[in-house]
């Protein structure tokens, strides 16, 4: 796959209480698109739209404004693919430099636009997975719509699917249960609620049916059920007595679990304040049901499904005023990546103090170095095998082979223990630490690890992964919930440091 440079980078942001990050290109002509990368603990989440431009009305949207008379346009798969690496990875000259680490990534089809009404993009992106995955090194990709049902186009959405084993859960935009009310709020949508539930039944008994989709839709998901519905309460508009009478009879019926996304305010309208309510009246008289609430990630830059960056695409009616807030709102989001790009990940810089320090060692055969961080990336200890303080280097003997006592064995202090012993702060930053070290602990200096509240073991080399006492160190460190992952000896750097004087900042 080709990474293109056909957009231009109209700016990254980013929400600084949470880490999301959102990017914006234009493709020409003011043709905007808006990729939100959320920070997920599990695997990433990128929020992609499949139109430049919305003009469907919803009433909560952000971006409605009747003043503005613009078409809709759907996004092509160049131009979206481009989008979605650059939003996934740093700018770089001469390599891919993915933003994060995970394994996993969740593409979810929630921004701009609505996407029964561009299944070709999906199709497409999906047709590219492989692709994907090999260029940005993730091992599964799952996806989302969030949709509000315009027509009946979820029927295609089934057989896309279907036919294409696709593992893609369906999120139904419902923001209120009465037909009369919902084609007033969402004016462009002509589907019944009942009948959007009919077809959200229709479409989880065909993905459970579907084995190959299910196995891949698991690898992400808590529950097996590839449907849910969205609300989102607003005050005095969806929030009466009669639309949660009439929700709780449609999931009675229908038994489809229910997530309310709680409302980001805009213009005269306000979150309402009666979640609570709605959740346990549910809870009482539909019991069993999924029922969840979530405060999505990126408030303060819009990330949010219905929260666009307005500026961008309402420039032709924006007033000064206006003007001047996004100008203010740029200014305290907008993050600058014209930095290095080649320097150390902390895994290979704390490496790398872990090998700089082995080479203190006196060893012939075995140098090995350890390093300890705390958990807000600070060193806090250093070591490397040698004789005890106040024993002479050449005081023992450094063989590996003969009888016990005429080999370095029963003499040398390990990389963990100096590190270990070599701490004088309180005990208490060691709790939860990490330690690197080039070479998998031995059983003795496991203990040590265990009983210091180290919690992780990072390690380069684990050529002696068959012997009992590395057998045992496992063991141990599994029994006391101590993790251990090994770095990527390919992904490791060669470093060489410079002793000459650096050039004039």
């Amino acid at each position: 796959m080709e990474l293109r440079n056909n957009l231009k980078n109209l700016g990254v942001f980013k929400d600084f209480s949470d880490g999301s990050l959102k990017s914006v290109f234009e493709a020409g002509n003011n043709e905007i698109i808006e990729i939100s990368l959320l920070m997920n603990k599990k695997y990433d989440v990128i929020c992609v739209p499949t139109h430049h431009f919305c003009n469907l009305g919803c009433v909560m949207c952000h971006l409605t404004n009747k003043g503005l008379n613009k078409k809709m346009k759907a996004i092509n798969i160049d131009n979206f693919i481009e989008a979605l690496i650059k939003g996934l990875t740093k700018p770089t000259n001469d390599k891919i430099k993915r933003r994060t680490n995970k394994d996993k990534l969740l593409i979810s089809f929630m921004g701009v636009g609505e996407p029964l009404l561009n299944l070709e993009l999906i199709e497409e992106v999906y047709k590219k997975e492989d692709e994907l995955k090999k260029l940005l090194g993730y091992t599964e990709i799952n996806y989302a719509v969030s949709t509000m049902m315009p027509n009946d186009n979820v029927l295609k959405l089934i057989n896309l699917v279907t036919e294409n084993n696709i593992p893609l859960k369906l999120h139904f935009s419902m923001h209120t249960p009465l037909d009369d009310k919902r084609f007033k709020l969402i004016p462009s949508t002509k589907v019944k609620v009942e009948e959007a539930l009919a077809y959200l039944k229709e479409y989880r008994d065909k993905m459970q049916k579907n084995e190959k989709i299910m196995d891949k839709y698991n690898i992400f998901h808590r529950t097996n059920d590839p449907v849910e519905i969205h609300y989102t309460l607003i005050d005095g508009v969806n929030d009466s007595d009669d639309e949660l009478d009439t929700l709780c009879e449609l999931l009675k019926e229908y038994q489809i679990p229910i997530k309310f996304i709680r409302f980001n305010p805009i213009n005269e309208l306000k979150i309402s304040n009666k979640e609570e309510k709605w959740i346990k009246t549910i809870n009482e008289k539909v019991p069993g049901l999924r029922v969840k609430t979530y405060s999505p990630p990126g408030r303060e830059i819009g990330s949010s499904c219905g929260e666009f960056t307005k500026h961008y695409y309402h420039q032709e009616i924006e007033t000064e005023e206006q003007l001047n807030e996004f100008d203010e709102w740029k200014r305290l989001h907008q993050i600058h990546e014209d930095n290095r790009t080649d320097y150390l990940s902390w895994d290979e810089y704390f490496m790398a103090i872990a090998k700089l320090s082995a080479m203190r060692s006196k060893d012939p055969s075995t140098q090995v170095g350890a390093c300890i961080v705390g958990r807000d990336n600070r060193i806090l200890s250093i070591g490397y095998n040698g004789a005890p303080n106040g024993v002479e280097d050449e005081a023992f003997p450094w063989k590996r082979e003969g009888h016990a006592l005429e080999t370095k064995y029963l003499y040398v202090c390990h990389a963990e223990m100096n590190a270990i012993l070599n701490y004088r702060g309180s005990r208490k930053d060691l709790e939860n630490a990490k330690i690197y070290v080039d070479l998998f602990p031995c059983n003795e200096c496991a203990k040590l690890i265990i009983q210091s509240g180290i919690k992780e073991v990072i390690y380069l080399s684990d050529k002696y992964a068959k012997t009992d006492n590395v057998i045992a160190s496992k063991a141990l460190f599994d029994m006391c919930g101590v993790t251990y992952k090994q770095l990527d000896k390919d992904k490791m750097q060669s470093i060489t440091i410079s002793l000459e004087e650096q050039k004039p900042r």
